[in-house]
C-alpha cells in the first residue's frame, strides 16, 4: 500500500505534535491533540487507550483525499525513541514481513503508516493459520544488514530472569497458601525443582543456539495482527514491533499459541502448520522439544505477570496459568 502523503504533509503534522510534548498527563494530552487536529481540518479517531499510552488514527488531507496515519502517545521517557527505532531497523524487510512505513517521531509520539485492515480474534481459525504462515516468512527474512546498521540485539532468557520468575511465583503462592489448599506445596516444591534442573529441563531456553536465532516480533497474538484482503485472499500485517529482536525460533510461535491457548487441537494445527515448514535441518522429534521447552516458558511468563493479580484477589487467572504450566511440564517428562 503507497502512501500520498508528501514530507511536507508530515513535517507540518509533526511540528503540531511538538507543541504537545512533555505533557505527562494523558488525558489532557488526548484533549489537546483532538483539539489541535479538529482545529486544522485533521480527522482524528482514538483506537487504544492503556495505562501508559494511547493510539488515534488521524486523517491528513492531501491534495488527491484524505491519508491515514497511526499516532502513537507514550508517556514513559524513551519508548517511543526505542519504538521508532525497532520499526526504522525494520524499514529494509517491509516487503517481507509487512511491519509499517516509519514516517516520525518526537520525544512523546510516533507516527507510522495505518494499516487499513482489521485484527482478528483467537477464534478465527483461517486467519490464524495465515499468521503462522506469515511468522515463517519473517523468520525466514535476512536480517544482516539491519542488524549491522541498527545493532538488533539479542534476546533470550538468562539463568537469572528464569529464577526471578521462579522466586515471583514462590512468593505469590507463599503469600496466598490458604487460597490454594494442598497444592501449594505441590507447587511450591515443584518451582524449586524447576530452578535446580532448569539447566536440564530448558537447555534450548537457558543456553540457546545462537545460530538459530531469527527475527522475532516479540508479542506475536492476534490482537497485533493486521489482515488486509488483496485481491482474493488476505494478508497479514503485524503492527506494534516495540518488542522486536533476535531471538530462538521458537519464541514467537510459543507466545502465539499461550494466546490462543484453551483449546488443545487448535494449538496443535498451529504447531503442525508452523513445525511442517521448518528447515530441513531441525528434525521432528528436535522440534518437539524445542517447542515444548519455549510453550512452558511462555506459560511461565503468563504466570509470571498474573502472579499480580492475586494481590487484588484474582486467583482464576492465575490458577489457569499454573495449570497449563504443570501440563506443559508433564510433556517434558517433569512431574511434580
Amino acid at each position: 500500500m503507497l502512501s500520498l502523503i508528501s514530507g511536507s504533509n508530515i513535517r507540518r503534522f509533526m511540528k503540531l505534535l511538538e507543541r504537545l510534548d512533555g505533557n505527562d498527563n494523558k488525558s489532557a494530552t488526548m484533549h489537546e491533540i483532538q483539539e489541535l487536529c479538529s482545529s486544522k481540518g485533521y480527522v482524528i479517531e482514538f483506537v487504544s487507550d492503556r495505562t501508559e499510552n494511547f493510539g488515534a488514527k488521524v486523517g491528513i488531507p492531501t491534495r488527491r483525499n484524505t491519508e491515514n496515519v497511526f499516532v502513537k502517545w507514550h508517556l514513559v521517557p524513551g519508548e517511543i525513541k526505542r519504538e521508532a527505532n525497532k520499526v526504522g531497523v525494520l524499514k529494509d524487510l517491509r516487503s517481507v514481513i509487512n511491519s509499517p512505513k516509519l514516517y516520525d517521531a518526537t520525544q512523546n509520539f510516533l507516527v507510522i503508516e495505518w494499516i487499513d485492515g482489521k485484527t482478528t480474534s483467537k477464534d478465527d481459525v483461517e486467519r490464524l493459520l495465515l499468521a503462522v504462515d506469515h511468522l515463517v516468512l519473517i523468520q525466514s527474512a535476512d536480517v544482516t544488514r539491519a542488524v549491522l546498521r541498527t545493532h538488533l540485539k539479542r534476546e533470550w532468557l538468562g539463568q537469572q530472569e528464569f529464577s526471578d520468575f521462579l522466586r515471583n511465583i514462590e512468593t505469590a503462592i507463599g503469600n496466598h497458601r490458604e487460597g490454594f489448599g494442598d497444592s501449594a506445596d505441590l507447587w511450591l516444591e515443584q518451582i524449586r525443582e524447576m530452578d535446580q534442573n532448569r539447566g536440564v529441563m530448558f537447555p534450548d531456553i537457558i543456553d540457546p543456539n545462537e545460530r538459530d536465532f531469527v527475527l522475532s516480533h516479540g508479542d506475536y497474538k492476534p490482537d497485533n495482527l493486521v489482515f488486509v484482503p488483496q485481491e482474493a485472499s488476505l494478508k497479514c500485517h503485524p503492527v506494534d514491533w516495540v518488542y522486536a529482536a533476535l531471538r530462538p525460533r521458537w519464541y514467537d510461535i510459543a507466545s502465539f499459541t499461550e494466546g490462543c491457548s484453551g483449546n488443545a487441537e487448535l494449538e496443535n494445527a498451529y504447531k503442525n502448520r508452523y513445525c511442517s515448514q521448518l528447515p530441513s535441518k531441525i528434525s521432528r522429534e528436535q522440534a518437539d522439544k524445542s517447542y515444548c521447552q519455549h510453550r512452558s516458558l511462555a506459560a511461565l511468563r503468563v504466570a509470571n505477570a498474573n502472579a499480580r493479580l492475586l494481590t487484588e484477589g484474582q486467583r482464576g487467572e492465575f490458577t489457569r496459568s499454573l495449570d497449563t504450566l504443570g501440563a506443559l511440564l508433564e510433556k517434558l517428562q517433569f512431574h511434580p
